[in-house]
């Protein structure tokens, strides 16, 4: 069931330990009643950079017809660059000002971002397979349960602030180093290969068994 909130109320402030900014809630401009009140810290409800390229090399061998190095980057580009807002947080002047899963985890950040990749693909075919990939991110990531409030993330920012939340996969925490390395963590990492490396092993050896198609793809 798809959930959805246009404005939340308070959140404890807090410290985050990772990042080492502090917890705000924000008004960040959306519709009336002041717009979405959006915690900066969260939990960051989302599955690994690993699940993630697993599913863009799935792709890729999915439609690619023959190895290019510079296709195959843009795949795994494609997959992961929501998620620059994660990297973009360690600036401290940024910190503040993005919160994850806001900004770069909508449809437009997704078509723009993978528009600029469409030119390392060669045709109609991989392009559409690339957009895929590139909306397979928020998919995946509004499959992971978020536990914290605010609850889910605005997928059609900037045109809309209601945030969108199905959940049933286990979050990775990120929290502290200690949980970043935690058993839960590694339970997450271990579901996380079971469901998405299985997918790339099966297409994998499919392109390697099919008469030709090695010869062919490694040409």
């Amino acid at each position: 069931m798809v959930s959805w909130n246009a404005s939340m109320g308070n959140v404890p402030a807090g410290t985050d330990s990772v990042m080492g900014d502090t917890v705000s809630n924000n008004r960040i401009p959306g519709k009336a009643g002041g717009g979405l009140c959006y915690n900066r810290r969260r939990k960051d409800p989302d599955v690994t950079p690993i699940a993630h390229t697993m599913v863009g090399i799935s792709g890729w061998l999915a439609v690619s017809r023959r190895f290019r190095g510079g296709e195959m980057a843009a795949f795994v580009l494609a997959a992961n660059l929501p998620d620059v807002d994660f990297l973009l947080r360690m600036v401290p002047a940024v910190r503040s000002r993005i919160p994850h899963q806001y900004v770069t985890h909508n449809l437009v950040f997704v078509l723009l971002s993978t528009l600029l990749l469409f030119g390392l693909v060669r045709t109609i075919r991989v392009r559409w397979a690339l957009l895929a990939v590139g909306v397979s991110h928020v998919v995946l990531d509004l499959l992971v349960t978020d536990m914290m409030d605010p609850i889910g993330f605005p997928i059609l920012f900037p045109f809309s602030s209601r945030l969108f939340h199905v959940g049933g996969f286990p979050p990775f925490h990120r929290e502290s180093l200690a949980v970043v390395f935690s058993w839960g963590n590694l339970g997450v990492m271990g579901l996380e290969l079971l469901v998405f490396a299985v997918p790339l092993w099966v297409l994998a050896a499919r392109r390697l068994q099919i008469p030709g198609a090695k010869r062919d793809f490694w040409r």
